[in-house]
């Protein structure tokens, strides 16, 4: 977090970057990061894109509104959506929260209201949007039918056995851009 602040400060004072357009995204572990920059330096992102992976932050502030987006898949092992043990072959690697209390943080932390919108979606997925926010900003969610431990509309990397099945069902680099695009810094 250090890191990133200090490469923040240090690339806005160089170019000519837009202080209200700065996001951050990640995929796994990336995503529990991408979780920790959002919370924890609120007062530079505009919004963040989590993918496949966990919030493991117990604290419940935000010292400025920050907008999510988060993307997983229903048949993630490695990310349940009900929560619960991880486990590769004999090894545990803890448990995860379920991804409703991960959201439930967010929209307690943006006053958001507890119904959601459901999103026009493509088939095999589905979308919700808790917002306009009290605070500003909306956290949408979307979960994709049949999908592993993948980014949505990605490349293959890894063996099926290990991270399960990959979808074109949604392509999350557009998605998250498209977001991006519409959720600049709360003001």
């Amino acid at each position: 977090v250090a890191f990133v602040r200090r490469l923040l400060k240090s690339l806005t004072g160089k170019y000519n970057i837009d202080p209200a357009r700065i996001y951050a995204t990640g995929f796994s572990n990336g995503a529990g990061m991408t979780f920790r920059l959002g919370r924890e330096l609120s007062g530079m992102f505009a919004s963040i894109a989590p993918v496949a992976g966990s919030d493991w932050l117990d604290t419940g502030t935000l010292s400025q509104p920050v907008s999510l987006l988060y993307i997983t898949g229903d048949e993630d092992f490695t990310n349940p959506i009900e929560g619960g043990e991880v486990r590769l072959g004999r090894k545990s690697y803890g448990v995860k929260p379920p991804v409703k209390e991960m959201l439930e943080k967010w929209i307690a932390m943006l006053g958001c209201p507890s119904s959601p919108t459901v999103l026009e979606t493509a088939k095999k997925v589905s979308g919700v949007s808790f917002g306009p926010c009290e605070r500003g900003g909306e956290v949408q969610y979307y979960k994709v039918e049949g999908l592993g431990h993948n980014w949505p509309g990605g490349k293959k990397v890894l063996p099926e056995f290990l991270v399960g099945k990959t979808s074109d069902a949604l392509n999350a680099t557009d998605l998250v851009w498209e977001f991006f695009r519409t959720h600049p810094k709360v003001k």
